[in-house]
């Protein structure tokens, strides 16, 4: 169902989505048998459903069963639901029963992991970063999951190490991703391997040069007349400090290309943040002022504006 159309705004609220895609399988009375979210590769996609199919029972007599004698596959799916519904700390811990229950005491590392993190982010200033690390090595140490968790768990890394500003903590996880999915044909895989890469060669070997090459290597067909993918690019530079020349030349490029309205000022925004880096206050405050006109309702690119300004008349 499309959410947005239709019947799909209705369905949405009664069964209580808040992420999409979700998968609900239902009865023909519509009670709940299993959900879960994300996309995923075709035979996952698959055994989930057959783990269900198996024995297609509501959760409530699901876990009714459950309750009086516990099993891996029932604990699995209970907690497959939960994750779903939003109810984090149930779910990890149906996981590491459905773990405990199982001969392979590894084999749902990635759903922690998984959990774990989001849990991670929801927490704020009481999150334990600990709890990621443990839950992360776990997954690398039993060697388990599929190429897209593995890309999934590099990536969630990054993201952590750089937010505790010690980037180079996602290196075993990275090399880890990167050895999984070395053969691996699929091209959205193969996509967001390329950005693995990239990162590993600017963060971990620390060769700019060699991130760059990669980061041309990553980017799509026709992308120099692509606003969009000119901006992103010049955004990456800037974001990293490298290549910033070809940056700037970059963002002009996808200014002209720009139609009017909020695309171009993002643009200009990048355009402005990169003149600022390299030097030029007077440009920033200039490539700025041309945002606020694209999007006078934008309070951002005002921001911005008294913050360029701020730096200029502390150069002068």
């Amino acid at each position: 169902m499309d959410a947005e159309k239709g019947e799909g705004p209705e369905l949405t609220k009664n069964h209580n989505v808040s992420g999409f895609p979700t998968f609900v399988m239902l009865t023909t009375d519509m009670q709940p048998v299993d959900r879960w979210m994300g996309y995923a590769e075709p035979a996952s996609f698959i055994e989930t459903m057959k783990s269900t199919a198996k024995n297609p029972i509501t959760i409530d007599a699901r876990m009714a069963r459950f309750e009086k004698e516990q099993t891996a596959g029932d604990a699995a799916i209970l907690a497959r639901y939960a994750g779903a519904t939003g109810e984090t700390d149930k779910a990890l811990k149906l996981y590491r029963t459905a773990a405990s229950l199982s001969e392979d005491k590894n084999v749902y590392g990635y759903q922690i992991f998984e959990l774990t993190y989001k849990k991670f982010r929801e927490a704020g200033d009481e999150a334990d970063p600990d709890t990621v690390i443990r839950a992360a090595d776990n997954m690398v140490a039993s060697g388990q999951g599929s190429d897209m968790e593995w890309v999934y768990l590099a990536m969630s890394m990054s993201r952590f190490a750089h937010g505790a500003e010690k980037p180079k903590m996602q290196k075993p996880y990275i090399e880890a991703a990167l050895a999984k999915t070395e053969k691996s044909i699929d091209p959205d895989l193969r996509k967001y391997r390329g950005d693995l890469l990239i990162e590993h060669a600017l963060v971990i070997e620390e060769n700019p040069e060699k991130a760059m090459a990669f980061k041309r290597g990553n980017l799509p067909e026709g992308w120099m007349e692509d606003a969009g993918e000119l901006n992103s690019f010049a955004w990456w530079c800037f974001e990293n400090k490298v290549n910033l020349k070809e940056a700037e030349d970059m963002a002009r490029k996808g200014v002209e290309l720009a139609p009017a309205g909020k695309e171009k000022a993002m643009i200009l925004d990048t355009l402005a943040e990169i003149c600022n880096e390299r030097g030029s206050c007077e440009s920033a405050v200039e490539y700025i002022e041309m945002a606020i006109k694209e999007d006078p309702e934008s309070d951002y690119y005002k921001k911005q504006l008294e913050r360029f300004r701020e730096l200029l008349a502390a150069k002068s």
